[in-house]
């Protein structure tokens, strides 16, 4: 593998935060939510219908920026397989995280673009489920991300003679690990901050996450491979 193609994928994760941004945040407004979990099915509808048009464009802008997920989840896979033997667990369970993960976010996606393509011909009530259902993909379904997390932190955290992360990689991603189990608690709370709208389920994970990615780039950059070192890396097998 080229060391362009290394350079593309440790770079894929800030593609991702910015094409999320503008996919989920400027254009699609899932975050902040333009509705409440709290909200009738009947205000639920209306909206989505108001908003249909740029629920559509920013699910697909996000769609195509979460995607992203895989080549940058890819460099760090490997990476870490640069720092096993023969049986390169970390490296598997990374590489299973990353597609389980994968497909949850874009499922979102789809989901989200599925509930603004007839909001007002569906009934209020699939309206707000299709809604409640997108926002449950997105953080219900945190435990492939803190197996991800852990897995990069056990990686960072063991002793190697040639360590590809710094030790404070591992704490941080302990850190987000543990953090984003808030969202578990989003079954119970149609308002406050474990709502799928509130501050320790959506924002703070959100946040961290992408603070995550963004570390994580810089550690990925300075430990570029060179040409030279890249037929030294072994393989999955």
């Amino acid at each position: 593998m080229s060391t362009r193609v290394h350079r593309l994928c440790t770079w894929s994760g800030i593609a991702m935060a910015v094409l999320t941004a503008i996919g989920a945040v400027l254009i699609g407004r899932f975050i902040p939510p333009f509705m409440s979990p709290a909200d009738t099915a009947t205000v639920v509808a209306e909206r989505y219908a108001e908003h249909a048009n740029r629920v559509r464009l920013g699910a697909i802008v996000s769609a195509l920026g979460l995607t992203l997920i895989v080549p940058f989840g890819a460099e760090i896979a490997a990476r870490t397989r640069r720092l096993e033997s023969s049986r390169p667990v970390l490296t598997y369970i990374q590489v299973a995280s990353i597609a389980i993960a994968s497909v949850f976010v874009v499922l979102t996606c789809t989901i989200w673009a599925l509930t603004a393509f007839r909001p007002t011909q569906y009934p209020p009530e699939i309206v707000r489920y299709s809604n409640d259902l997108a926002y449950f993909l997105f953080i219900f379904t945190w435990p492939p991300f803190t197996v991800w997390f852990l897995a990069v932190a056990a990686a960072a955290l063991g002793e190697h003679p040639r360590p590809a992360f710094p030790r404070w990689s591992g704490y941080l991603s302990i850190w987000l690990a543990v953090q984003i189990a808030a969202g578990s608690l989003i079954p119970f709370f149609t308002t406050g901050p474990f709502a799928y709208n509130g501050l320790f389920a959506l924002y703070l994970p959100v946040a961290l996450f992408f603070a995550w990615v963004v570390a994580m780039t810089v550690v990925l950059h300075r430990g570029e491979p060179t040409e030279a070192s890249e037929g030294s890396l072994p393989g999955l097998a």
